[in-house]
C-alpha cells in the first residue's frame, strides 16, 4: 500500500539525468503487464536526447497546459499498435471494448509504479500535439501515440495528500 500512496502526478522535477539502468528497470516492469490474447500492444519511446526533448517541448506541449514539461529530463511517449483480430475485430466490432487502451493502461501503470519504487517521479500527460509528436518521434506505421509520461527526480519536498472519493461512493457491493 505504501507504494500506491507514494505514486502521484509530479509536476516539479530536478534538472538531473536519469540513469539508463533505472530506465531499463521501469520499461522491463511495463513489459510484464498482462494483455488481451497476450498481444502486448504497447510501444514506448524513451526520450533522453536533449535535441528531441526540446523539439517535443516546443512543438507538442504549449501554453499554460503542461508547462511543467519544460523541466522534465525524460519523456516517455506511450504508443499503441493494434492487432487486427484482437483489437479491431474482437474488441472493436464484436465486443466494443477497447482492449488495446486497457492493456496499454495496465502496462503504463506498471511503469509508473516501478518508477516510484526506485525513487523516480512520474506524471501521465494526455494533452499534447499528437501529429507533431508522431512526426518528431518518427513512429512506425500502425503505431498511434496516446500519451506521454514525464519522468525524473521529484523536486517536491513531500508527496501531496491524495484526495479520493470514499469507498461507499465508488463501490457497489452486489
Amino acid at each position: 500500500m505504501e507504494l500506491f500512496k507514494q505514486r502521484y502526478s509530479c509536476r516539479n522535477y530536478f534538472d538531473k539525468e536519469v540513469e539508463k539502468e533505472k530506465l531499463e528497470q521501469i520499461i522491463n516492469a511495463a513489459l510484464l503487464a498482462p494483455s488481451a490474447c497476450n498481444k502486448q500492444p504497447w510501444r514506448y519511446f524513451v526520450v533522453t536526447s536533449k535535441e528531441i526533448l526540446e523539439q517535443l517541448k516546443l512543438q507538442c506541449f504549449g501554453g499554460m497546459i503542461n508547462n511543467f514539461v519544460q523541466k522534465v529530463p525524460v519523456l516517455i511517449a506511450v504508443g499503441i499498435k493494434k492487432d487486427i483480430v484482437t483489437h479491431t475485430i474482437a474488441g472493436g466490432l464484436i465486443k466494443n471494448i477497447p482492449y488495446h487502451y486497457i492493456d496499454v493502461g495496465i502496462s503504463t501503470d506498471h511503469l509508473m509504479l516501478k518508477a516510484t519504487d526506485i525513487g523516480l517521479a512520474t506524471c501521465w500527460i494526455g494533452w499534447f500535439n499528437k501529429k507533431n509528436a508522431e512526426k518528431i518521434l518518427n513512429t512506425t506505421k500502425g503505431v498511434s501515440l496516446c500519451g506521454f509520461i514525464a519522468l525524473g527526480y521529484s523536486a517536491d519536498e513531500k508527496v501531496p495528500e491524495k484526495k479520493r472519493e470514499s469507498i461507499d461512493k465508488v463501490v457497489r457491493w452486489v
